[in-house]
């Protein structure tokens, strides 16, 4: 991992309020995923933190079908807050993020 690289995770760390494990730099960095079994992880705030940094433009009403997983009714609406309040963490904090259209 180079410098900037190092920069770039500090600062997502920073936005976020949290260290991030090595498995989820390594994939924000190159998108292989190789995280642990189980829930409770991090894999679903590293998959909005991707999906937020991402270039797509999402409509709201569409958010909870990018989820990462399924986990019973109340998921979908946990998904799509989580994954808003990761995007405007992030976007507060001098990153450019993904669009949200209504």
């Amino acid at each position: 991992m180079n410098l900037l690289q190092n920069i770039y995770l500090l600062r997502i760390e920073r936005s976020l309020g949290f260290r991030l494990h090595d498995w989820q730099k390594h994939y924000l960095l190159t998108g292989e995923l190789n995280s642990p079994n189980g829930r409770a992880t991090g894999k679903t705030a590293i998959y909005c933190v991707k999906l937020a940094l991402s270039k797509e433009e999402f409509k709201l009403r569409d958010l909870e079908k990018f989820r990462d997983e399924d986990h019973g009714l109340n998921y979908s609406r946990w998904f799509r807050n989580t994954f808003l309040k990761i995007r405007d963490q992030l976007k507060a904090n001098g990153f450019k993020v993904c669009e949200i259209v209504q």
